[in-house]
């Protein structure tokens, strides 16, 4: 599995620019849901 576990959801960086974009997700048997994506330098 790619991505960093975190209160059940993955997070997956990726690299854009100076910074990058993070990916929330999971996996459900044989479907990804995406939950957010963010730019890494948002005040979340």
């Amino acid at each position: 599995m790619i991505g960093i576990e975190l209160d059940g959801l993955r997070h997956l960086y990726i690299p854009f620019g100076a910074s990058g974009y993070v990916v929330q997700y999971r996996v459900d048997a044989d479907l990804i849901v995406v939950a957010r994506i963010f730019h890494a330098l948002e005040a979340r």
